[in-house]
């Protein structure tokens, strides 16, 4: 480590606009939507230690749970997509068409401890299609 600078007082910097994100309107999850029931699994296992993580990754993706599990209840309440308004449409969207079909998610989560207390949670996560079912590709560190 080295110092890059000598101490002093400095202006603080400028305000600007924040930028804005690639994903479209949030949405309430319905609990007949197949990758809600992914995405509820996978946060289920990933926050809580409750069932197998790996029943919810795509081959390749290599994700550990939390460890020790800080929560003993999660809720995926709402969720937006990359590119729609309307990540359920009007063609029942939830359900994967073809193997390899990807969607960009910004899932929000709410997650209660040992105690009760609950914290909102946000995660940027991009699930594939494969065999009829949604899977998780990725938790990114940042959305888009």
């Amino acid at each position: 480590m080295a110092a890059v600078a000598l101490p002093a007082e400095v202006g603080a910097p400028l305000s600007g606009e924040a930028p804005s994100l690639a994903y479209g309107q949030s949405v309430p999850v319905r609990s007949t939507d197949p990758a809600a029931q992914t995405l509820t699994g996978f946060f289920a296992a990933y926050l809580a230690g409750r069932g197998e993580l790996d029943r919810y990754l795509s081959p390749g993706t290599a994700l550990a749970a939390v460890s020790p599990a800080p929560y003993g209840r999660v809720e995926v309440a709402r969720f937006a997509e990359v590119g729609t308004n309307d990540p359920f449409g009007t063609d029942e969207r939830g359900v994967p068409v073809s193997d390899g079909e990807r969607r960009q998610l910004l899932v929000d989560v709410t997650a209660s401890d040992a105690g009760g207390q609950e914290r909102p949670l946000t995660y940027a996560v991009t699930i594939t299609a494969r065999d009829g079912r949604w899977e998780i590709a990725s938790v990114e560190g940042a959305p888009c």
